[in-house]
């Protein structure tokens, strides 16, 4: 009966030493190929961790869109923003100060060098929290720090107009109605309820009131940069041409 024990013993312990050597080759295994494709010029981690842009391989990009049916949020630096305040019921921090928006009239915001969160919508930017170099309100600065000071909002801030300057998105889908040109405007399309997709998109991005011909203004939806991709109707792609 010991004996049997002992044998048990033996067998399963040598089940278990050999279980471990496979899961320890099995993670040596995929540091092996981590490393392997870090060398290469695509890194299979490229894309999860951010996305690299290729001017080479982009194309010049304008789009007009009619509305902006979703929340853009990126985390980066920005070379400026600049908003063009709707209800002035909201406040700006900055450093260990505040500016009382009600306090002003038709206010316009420039915020430049940002660096942080920043999402926004249709009407409001939802969230902005970070550090930037410049603050201006009404073309006036406000900060007279010689270095980086904290920016953020605590309530959502309605706008009239926005404008990102150096944004990177690396994926944007809508369904909208608008103009887009491509190359210089070598490439023109009118997009009538489409589907459209812009990946990896680096360049400016505005939303909010545009003066058409006969000086009517309009909200429309901005994007003027270079492209890596952009599929239009699920059917036309810029990066098959």
């Amino acid at each position: 009966m010991a004996t049997k024990l002992r044998g048990n013993f033996a067998d399963t312990h040598h089940h278990k030493r050999r279980k471990s050597l496979l899961v320890t080759g099995f993670f040596i295994l995929i540091l092996f190929a981590l490393i392997l494709f870090s060398f290469e010029d695509n890194p299979i981690t490229g894309n999860v961790i951010g996305t690299t842009i290729d001017p080479e391989t982009s194309f010049d990009l304008y789009a007009q869109l009619d509305w902006l049916d979703s929340t853009i949020e990126v985390n980066q630096e920005i070379e400026e923003i600049k908003i063009e305040v709707e209800d002035n019921s909201g406040q700006i921090f900055f450093g260990d100060n505040v500016i009382n928006l009600s306090e002003e009239e038709n206010t316009k915001i420039s915020i430049k060098n940002f660096k942080g969160r920043l999402s926004f919508n249709g009407e409001q930017v939802v969230r902005l929290s970070g550090k930037a170099d410049k603050l201006t309100v009404n073309g006036l600065p406000v900060s007279l720090v010689d270095r980086a000071f904290s920016v953020s909002l605590e309530e959502p801030l309605t706008y009239r107009s926005f404008f990102a300057e150096g944004v990177t998105i690396k994926k944007f889908e809508t369904t909208n109605n608008g103009v887009i040109e491509l190359d210089g405007k070598k490439i023109q399309f009118e997009a009538k309820n489409e589907s459209i997709v812009i990946k990896n998109f680096l360049g400016d991005v505005g939303n909010g009131f545009v003066s058409n011909a006969i000086g009517v203004q309009k909200p429309k939806l901005t994007f003027e940069g270079i492209v890596g991709d952009i599929e239009i109707g699920g059917i036309f792609g810029a990066s098959s041409l």
